[in-house]
């Protein structure tokens, strides 16, 4: 069965991206990294409809756009906020 196989090949491929996106995210702001993730699903969308031949739907496609909207939305409207740190809590 090729089925071991195929598993160990998939690891080997997931595992650097996702180190790669963990060591990328933290170099950028939040706001940056989930319009960046946001589009993961756009491009898994597209990409499926590409290989399988499916057309995309309104409905799909209006997902998409709304998912593109929110992105950048919040990219345009996103204030740099400083941490806020609770007040240390007096011990007894």
């Amino acid at each position: 069965s090729a089925l071991p196989l195929l598993v160990g090949v998939a690891w080997l491929a997931r595992m650097p991206s996702q180190a790669l996106l963990f060591w990328g995210a933290r170099r950028i702001s939040p706001v940056r990294t989930g319009m960046l993730l946001m589009t993961e699903l756009l491009s898994g969308v597209v990409t499926a409809a590409l290989l399988s031949g499916d057309p995309i739907s309104w409905q799909q496609g209006l997902g998409g756009a709304l998912i593109l909207a929110a992105g950048v939305g919040d990219i345009l409207t996103a204030r740099e906020r400083a941490a806020v740190v609770p007040a240390a809590v007096a011990q007894d």
